[in-house]
């Protein structure tokens, strides 16, 4: 065989070669192209129908520029005398409205298992605790997810966090109690997305000693934190102030003179 006769079967070999790759660009990537088309529509509406969903089970919930839940309702009618409640601790002793009532008390919502801001809200709560340990007041964490955090997980996530627990109680028990009192007690928002993943408030909630609602803070906002301290330090100092005044000084002006001087310091 020449060698122009080799170049001939060679030329012609690669116009069969560049013929049937331009026939599979046409039809099978436009084929493919397609398929991955409708893949990625059918991906990128799941989401959208699954946002839709929650949506329209949580109709009142919106988020603030920060991510955090925020309730229209949960500012209204303050204060709400809350009504009774019975759960247990990590050391699976009941505690409930009335067993916490006598102290001022502010109460967060978090889970152990939970992937978000649960770890920065107990750390805040651990703040809490070591720079107001000269202040008479209990630390609440209720779980949202009590069908998983049983006492025990509960007591391996306090000490996770070195919680004293002499005024810190991790509490669990009933959903339907725990649920109720966040939606109606606190007129904040709970509720299960998924599994794994639960939706709750950001919010530290406050309660006087008489087992009312008096206030709420977003405290991993460092001038929230700082006012949920001061209000925690004024209703704990209010018992005193009433358990202190007899009936005759209340009633008289000189003595009312009197006592306004020590709050002037105080506040200084």
């Amino acid at each position: 065989m020449t060698t122009g006769t080799k170049f001939m079967y060679g030329f012609i070999v690669m116009l069969w070669v560049v013929a049937g790759a331009a026939v599979y660009v046409t039809f099978f990537s436009a084929d493919a192209r397609q398929q991955l088309a409708n893949s990625q529509g059918a991906s990128s509406e799941e989401p959208e129908g699954e946002q839709a969903e929650v949506y329209e089970e949580h109709k009142t919930i919106v988020f603030n520029s920060q991510g955090e839940v925020v309730d229209p309702e949960e500012s209204k009618d303050l204060p709400r005398t809350l009504e009774p409640f019975s759960l247990v601790n990590q050391s699976n002793e009941k505690i409930g409205l009335e067993e916490l009532k006598g102290k001022p008390w502010v109460g967060t919502f978090v889970f152990s298992s939970c992937p978000g801001p649960c770890s920065m809200i107990t750390g805040r709560m651990k703040q809490l605790q070591s720079e107001m340990k000269g202040v008479d007041f209990n630390l609440v964490s209720i779980t949202v997810d009590p069908k998983n955090d049983t006492p025990e997980k509960l007591t391996k996530y306090a000490d996770a966090f070195t919680a004293d627990l002499k005024n810190w109680h991790f509490l669990t028990g009933d959903m339907n109690v725990i649920y109720e009192l966040i939606r109606s007690g606190f007129k904040m928002p709970v509720g299960e997305i998924k599994p794994g993943d639960i939706l709750h408030t950001n919010r530290f909630v406050v309660v006087d000693s008489e087992g009312n609602y008096v206030d709420s803070f977003i405290a991993l906002q460092d001038e929230q934190f700082h006012a949920l301290k001061k209000r925690l330090r004024d209703l704990a100092e209010e018992p005193s102030k009433d358990a202190n005044q007899s009936p005759a000084e209340e009633a008289s002006p000189v003595n009312k003179s009197d006592q306004s001087s020590p709050t002037t310091e105080k506040e200084s």
